[in-house]
């Protein structure tokens, strides 16, 4: 079975995916930081919430986009479940 380009790109979708996942994690636990009482420093968290968004959720949205219109035409099973367990 030969991957096509749809397939790498919905397996990129879903990885920049996860990255946005882990990123919002280990900001909100940065947040809370040491026993519950916020980090030791200033934080601006909506620069660095607007900054995670540019470098993993919009080119996760655009990939995703891409692949929805590449296997419209065609279909593709593998990029359709890459692009569903993105979304879920």
């Amino acid at each position: 079975m030969k991957l096509k380009l749809e397939d790498w790109t919905s397996i990129a979708s879903l990885g920049l995916s996860v990255m946005f996942v882990a990123l919002l994690l280990s900001f909100y636990n940065f947040l809370i930081g040491p026993q519950g009482e916020g980090p030791e420093r200033v934080v601006d968290p909506g620069s660095l919430m607007l900054q995670i968004i540019f470098i993993s959720a919009a080119p996760c949205v655009v990939l995703a986009g891409f692949v929805f219109g590449m296997a419209k035409t065609y279909g593709a099973w593998i990029g359709g479940t890459m692009l569903l367990a993105g979304a879920s």
